[in-house]
């Protein structure tokens, strides 16, 4: 089978539209349980890093609406926002931090 042939360009724009919301739901979830541990333990850094962690995943989900509507006016073909992705890696680098910071929490109490 050509590389051609398995290509379905109809179905990607949705694909990548339902990564950005499951990515966006990832972060806003990791965020809701570091932000309740930071609080049970009055952990300042972890809140602030938490509260961090929030606005990036609304950022993500912003930039998922955006990259909708720059597939859904023209088409798959349409390029990244370079800004986008790197938003995302942020994101994911902040998620890893505050997941560290939570684990390394529960072994000082």
């Amino acid at each position: 089978m050509s590389t051609a042939a398995s290509r379905d360009p109809g179905l990607q724009p949705e694909r990548t539209t339902l990564s950005w919301t499951r990515t966006a739901a990832g972060l806003l979830l990791n965020a809701v349980l570091n932000l309740r541990s930071g609080y049970v333990h009055d952990s300042v850094p972890l809140l602030v890093l938490s509260g961090a962690l929030v606005v990036a995943a609304a950022a993500v989900f912003s930039f998922g609406r955006l990259r909708r509507r720059q597939l859904s006016e023209h088409g798959p073909e349409a390029l990244a926002d370079p800004l986008a992705m790197r938003a995302v890696t942020v994101a994911t680098l902040l998620a890893t931090a505050t997941g560290l910071a939570s684990i390394l929490l529960g072994h000082w109490h």
